[in-house]
C-alpha cells in the first residue's frame, strides 16, 4: 500500500514538473491557484479584502516565490502570506513589483541606445534614441538629429525590471521541500458596491420593493468562481478620500423587474455582512448586479412636508414623502444598505412611469424608511413673519404665520417644521405642535379639499 501511494505521488510530481517546465517556469517560482479557493469581501468605501488558498512547491532552504495574478491596486502593506501545511516555512522578504510595461517606460529604458524603425515597405533602419515625449521621438540617424521620424518602433527585448503585471515576490525559508498550501490575503482599492432599489407603488398605495447589489470592479484583477461577501457600514480608514463615483449609477431604461434574494445577512461587529449563497465571477472592468431582496406589498403612508427655518419668509415647496416600516410584519425586516431608490407607478393604461428617486442611509431593521419622491403639484405653502417686538436688547417676540392651500380632491395632512437655532421659547401656538429636538418646532395640519388653512404662532428668540 505504501509503495502504491509513493508511486502515485511520484507520478503527480513528474506531471507537475513537466507542465511547469514546458511553460518555461521553474518549479518553486510560481504559485498556482487551488480549486474553489478564492473569496472576496467588498466594503462600501471602495475597498476589497481578497483571500486565496494556493498550491505551491517550495524547495528546502531559501527560495523565491512569485505570483503575478493579483489586483493592480492592492495595498502592499496589507499582504499576508503563510503556509497552512508546513510551519517551518517562514517569509524573510516581501516585495511588490509594479514597474509595468508601457510605451513611455520602454522608451525610457532605451535612451542612448539603438532602436529599429520600420517604414511602410517593411524596411528597417537603425537609429539612436535621444529623447521621447508623448510618443514623439528625437533620434540620431547617422550624423543628423531627426525629430519625430516616421516608422514603427521595434525593440529587441523587454528590458530587465519591467513586468507585464503587478507581481508579489517572497523570499521564503523552508526546512523541507515539497508541495504546500499557502494562504494569501490582501486589501485592494478599485472595487466597490452599493445597493440599488426599485419600488413600484400600487394603486392601493402598497410598495413592491426590489433590492439589488451593484458591484463595480476596477481593481485590475478578475475574481473567478469566488465566494462573495459584502460589508455594509462605515469602517474607519486612515486618510481615506475614496468616494462613490457618479459613473457607478446604473440608469435602467426598461421597466423595473423583480430581484430574487440571494444573500444571507448576519451581524459583523457594528456592521452587517451579506454573504452570497453561491459562487460568482467578478470580471475586471465590469459592473455586476445581484438580487438582494424582494417585497411584494409593503404598506406605505404618504406624508406632505413643509420644511422651513424661522428666519425665512416666502413660499416653500411641499415635499411628498413616502413612508414605510422596515419590519418583517410589513414584508421587509432586513437591514437595508445605503443606496438609491427609484420609484415607479402605473398610469391609467397600466404603463409604469418614473415618479421620483431618493437615496437612503443604512437603515436598521424595524426603523421607518422615508423617501422624498418629489414636490407636490397641487399643494402650496407659505411662511412669513407678521410682526416682531423687542422685549430686551437680546430677545424678540416674533409672530409667524403659516398658509397652506390644498388644491387636491382629497383631504391631506401636512407636517410643517421650523428650524430654530440658539435659545428660544414657544409662547403661543394656534395648531397642534410638538418639539422633536432642541432645534425643531413641528406642526401637524389637516386640510380639507380646496381649503386654505392659516395659523399663527409666537416665539421668543
Amino acid at each position: 500500500m505504501r509503495c502504491s501511494r509513493l508511486a502515485r505521488l511520484l507520478v503527480a510530481v513528474l506531471i507537475l514538473t513537466t507542465v511547469l517546465g514546458s511553460s518555461g517556469i521553474a518549479l518553486g517560482q510560481r504559485i498556482t491557484a487551488a480549486n474553489n479557493d478564492l473569496s472576496i469581501t467588498v466594503y462600501n468605501q471602495g475597498l476589497g479584502l481578497v483571500k486565496e488558498i494556493r498550491r505551491i512547491h517550495v524547495d528546502s532552504g531559501i527560495t523565491n516565490v512569485t505570483v503575478s495574478d493579483v489586483a493592480a491596486q492592492l495595498d502592499p502593506t496589507s499582504v499576508h502570506f503563510r503556509s497552512l501545511s508546513n510551519a517551518s516555512t517562514q517569509v524573510l522578504e516581501q516585495n511588490f513589483e509594479y514597474d509595468l510595461v508601457n510605451q513611455s517606460r520602454l522608451l525610457e529604458r532605451y535612451l542612448g541606445q539603438e532602436i529599429e524603425l520600420i517604414d511602410d515597405n517593411n524596411t528597417s533602419r537603425r537609429v539612436t534614441l535621444l529623447a521621447h515625449q508623448g510618443g514623439n521621438l528625437v533620434v540620431m540617424e547617422g550624423d543628423r538629429i531627426v525629430i519625430d521620424p516616421p516608422g514603427r518602433i521595434r525593440l529587441p527585448r523587454l528590458p530587465d525590471g519591467l513586468i507585464i503585471r503587478p507581481t508579489l515576490m517572497w523570499l521564503v525559508s523552508s526546512q523541507t521541500a515539497g508541495p504546500q498550501l499557502v494562504e494569501l490575503t490582501y486589501l485592494t482599492r478599485g472595487i466597490s458596491w452599493y445597493a440599488d432599489y426599485v419600488g413600484v407603488l400600487t394603486p392601493s398605495g402598497e410598495l413592491a420593493l426590489s433590492g439589488w447589489v451593484t458591484l463595480e470592479n476596477n481593481s485590475g484583477k478578475s475574481y473567478e468562481n469566488a465566494n462573495l461577501q459584502l460589508v455594509a457600514g462605515d469602517i474607519n480608514l486612515v486618510s481615506d478620500s475614496q468616494v462613490r463615483p457618479e459613473n457607478l449609477l446604473v440608469q435602467r431604461a426598461q421597466a423595473p423587474y423583480t430581484a430574487q434574494p440571494q444573500f444571507v445577512e448576519e451581524n459583523l461587529f457594528e456592521y452587517h455582512l451579506y454573504t452570497l449563497d453561491r459562487r460568482t465571477t467578478i470580471k475586471d472592468r465590469q459592473i455586476k448586479q445581484i438580487g438582494l431582496l424582494s417585497c411584494d406589498s409593503a404598506e406605505t403612508d404618504t406624508v406632505y412636508l413643509l420644511e422651513n427655518n424661522v428666519w425665512y419668509n416666502g413660499s416653500s415647496p411641499i415635499k411628498v414623502m413616502l413612508q414605510t416600516e422596515n419590519s418583517e410584519a410589513n414584508g421587509l425586516g432586513i437591514p437595508l444598505p445605503q443606496g438609491k431608490v427609484r420609484l415607479y407607478q402605473a398610469d391609467s393604461s397600466g404603463e409604469l412611469q418614473f415618479i421620483g428617486e431618493d437615496s437612503i442611509e443604512h437603515t436598521p431593521k424595524d426603523e421607518v424608511l422615508r423617501l422624498h419622491v418629489g414636490n407636490a403639484f397641487d399643494i402650496r405653502g407659505e411662511v412669513t413673519t407678521l410682526g416682531s417686538r423687542e422685549i430686551t436688547k437680546d430677545t424678540k417676540d416674533v409672530t409667524r404665520q403659516v398658509i397652506i392651500r390644498n388644491h387636491k380632491e382629497e383631504a391631506i395632512t401636512v407636517v410643517v417644521t421650523e428650524k430654530i437655532w440658539g435659545t428660544w421659547e414657544l409662547l403661543e401656538a394656534k395648531e397642534e405642535y410638538r418639539i422633536p429636538d432642541a432645534n425643531t418646532l413641528e406642526f401637524t395640519v389637516s386640510i380639507e379639499p380646496g381649503e386654505e388653512k392659516r395659523f399663527t404662532y409666537r416665539i421668543l428668540l
